[in-house]
């Protein structure tokens, strides 16, 4: 995963020790792999130590018990919240200020949000809920999300507009 993850990325071995010591959004995604990883193995602190450290440094929360394919790409870190019960597929693409979470209101079992492939989820937005986000959705800046988007949409508004394909 780590290696879709860098192709996202577009780094190459230069890029990825300047980027290392200069924190860049890349290492928090890599972080969060770790942390993954050693919930999967069962191993219970050092994923909740790792999540404190990427709080620490890089001012975002991505729970280590969420899944997230490969090609996860993070633009600015700073205030991104993914909380425990997210599911999203690849090439997952957040921008700064996103929080993808609950609104404790559970459905099927679900308080977080499933989200499909290739979606883009811009500045400020907020998706929360047992809510479906289709594949290829596109959110838009400032959005909140509390209901399910089809394949190849554009959501936008403060009320969530829907518009055609992509």
């Amino acid at each position: 995963m780590i290696k879709a993850d860098a192709q996202a990325y577009h780094l190459n071995w230069i890029r990825m020790i300047r980027g290392f010591l200069t924190g860049h959004a890349f290492f928090a995604v890599v972080l969060y792999r770790i942390g993954s990883y050693l919930h999967k193995k069962k191993i219970k602190m050092i994923p909740d130590m790792i999540l404190h450290h990427m709080r620490k440094v890089f001012a975002c929360e991505i729970s280590p018990y969420a899944v997230i394919g490969g090609g996860f790409r993070i633009q600015h870190t700073l205030g991104i919240v993914v909380g425990h019960q997210v599911v999203a597929g690849r090439n997952l693409e957040l921008f700064q200020n996103v929080t993808i979470g609950s609104n404790r209101k559970p459905k099927n079992g679900r308080e977080m949000p499933t989200i499909g492939d290739n979606v883009t989820i811009y500045t400020g937005a907020v998706v929360v809920g047992a809510i479906k986000i289709g594949d290829n959705a596109v959110i838009g800046a400032n959005t909140y999300v509390d209901f399910d988007v089809p394949n190849n949409c554009f959501v936008h508004g403060k009320k969530g507009i829907i518009e055609g394909k992509v």
